[in-house]
């Protein structure tokens, strides 16, 4: 059900809501490591995609100042944050470094 909504709506993974929060974000806090590699690989087949997308989703932090990787190591969620970490890693990790 989610790739035919983003087949059609596909900037919905960069929408946020009044929270500040992506989709992202609450694929994290609900532990769905697979929703997360989902939504990560959507944005990278989008056409307009920008090399740094992914990262920035990984690190964009919702009104209180949480990214999705804090939201899922915080919560203990062990497969989304390896999912995140791999992921990033193979478009280049070095921004993770800012999560102190």
């Amino acid at each position: 059900m989610l790739d035919r909504l983003l087949a059609r709506r596909l900037d919905l993974v960069h929408e946020q809501d009044h929270l500040g929060r992506t989709p992202l974000h609450y694929a994290c806090e609900c532990n769905l490591a697979e929703v997360c590699g989902f939504i990560l690989k959507s944005m990278k087949a989008w056409e307009h995609f920008n090399p740094g997308d992914t990262k920035s989703a990984i690190l964009l932090k919702d009104m209180q100042s949480r990214s999705p990787i804090q939201i899922s190591v915080l919560s203990g969620h062990l497969e989304v944050t390896q999912t995140l970490i791999h992921f990033e890693g193979r478009n280049n990790c070095s921004g993770l470094a800012s999560l102190r």
